[in-house]
Parts: structure tokens; C-alpha cells; sequence
């Protein structure tokens, strides 16, 4: 997922949205099909103001919109591995 249009790649699926929208949740879902995911990993990353503390705030809101995708998506024993 990337707000970004990006090319394809063998093997993988892409998807443009905003992870914070319901919408692309739902397209994950309906790439994932009956399958969970072996593994949700997230480099998201928010814009930099330079100012520590919201900077900190706006990387853990990231973090909590990657959870909210993981809770739907990963598979039991799966691994969830996201940066702040």
C-alpha cells in the first residue's frame, strides 16, 4: 500500500490508498481473498515537521493505523513488524 502510484512488481500486489481510510483496508481484503497474511510490515512514515515531540506523536499514529491493518489481515503466528 502507498499513496504513491508505483509499477508493478512480480509476485506482489499493489495497492494506492491511504492506510488511514477504510477503503483501503476494504482493497487489502479483497486482494487477501480467503488468505491471511504471514507477515504485515510497515515503513510508514510521516512528514517531518522538525518539531520532536509532534514528529514523535505523528510516527506512532502511523504505527497505529499499520495495527489496525494487521488486527484484519495477519494470520495467527504471523509476524508484525513496523518502525517509529
Amino acid at each position: 500500500v502507498d499513496s504513491t502510484r508505483m509499477d508493478s512488481v512480480d509476485y506482489h500486489t499493489f495497492i494506492q490508498g491511504d492506510v488511514d481510510k477504510e477503503e483501503t483496508l476494504e482493497k487489502i481484503l479483497e486482494s487477501l481473498g480467503d488468505r491471511r497474511a504471514d507477515v504485515v510490515l510497515s515503513d510508514l512514515s510521516p512528514p517531518l515537521a522538525g518539531l520532536k515531540t509532534e514528529d514523535h506523536l505523528n510516527s506512532i499514529q502511523c504505527c497505529l493505523h499499520a495495527a489496525k491493518i494487521m488486527e484484519r489481515t495477519l494470520r495467527l503466528g504471523g509476524w508484525f513488524v513496523v518502525k517509529f
